[in-house]
């Protein structure tokens, strides 16, 4: 998979600089890995949000854990890498069938084809980067939550199995 790096949804260090939307990083928790996508989550609490502590992690539920973050001291930048955390990979299987048959009646070189071609033809999702932030503000004020949905996977980067079939005469 491709890397990526976990956010914050706000500006917690004050420099209102935006690329592609705040790209400010968290602090790693003491004693956490910087790609936490393996094992069950620690569980944690920020504020009066919670995340469960046992959910399955590397699921399209919950890629990554959350709590494997801590939000970063107001004006300061946070102390974690950038692209530290890898996306799923992606992988497709595609087949192409052709079979041609003469047509005499259309002279020497006449002839018949038929072509089936299946794209992703195991039908594997392919899951796409989750959703990197980890921190979020809701209002104006300091009122800062550990956002919900970090580390859920809500789309897919390539298309479910497709079937194309094509038939050509040539003379």
């Amino acid at each position: 998979g491709e890397p990526f790096s976990v956010t914050n949804r706000f500006d917690q260090a004050g420099n209102n600089v935006r690329i592609f939307g705040f790209q400010e990083r968290p602090n790693l928790a003491p004693g956490a890995s910087a790609n936490p996508t393996e094992g069950t989550t620690a569980g944690c609490s920020f504020q009066g949000a919670s995340i469960a502590a046992g959910q399955e992690l590397g699921t399209p539920d919950r890629w990554f854990d959350p709590c494997a973050f801590q939000l970063q001291r107001a004006g300061t930048m946070g102390n974690l890498g950038r692209n530290t955390m890898m996306a799923p990979g992606s992988a497709t299987l595609d087949l192409s069938m052709k079979k041609d048959a003469g047509l005499p009646m259309f002279g020497e070189d006449g002839k018949l084809e038929f072509r089936a071609e299946v794209f992703n033809v195991l039908n594997r999702p392919n899951f796409g980067t989750p959703n990197l932030a980890v921190f979020n503000r809701t209002g104006r004020g300091t009122d800062i939550n550990r956002f919900a949905e970090a580390g859920r996977i809500d789309k897919t980067r390539s298309n479910s199995r497709q079937i194309q079939l094509s038939l050509r005469v040539a003379f």
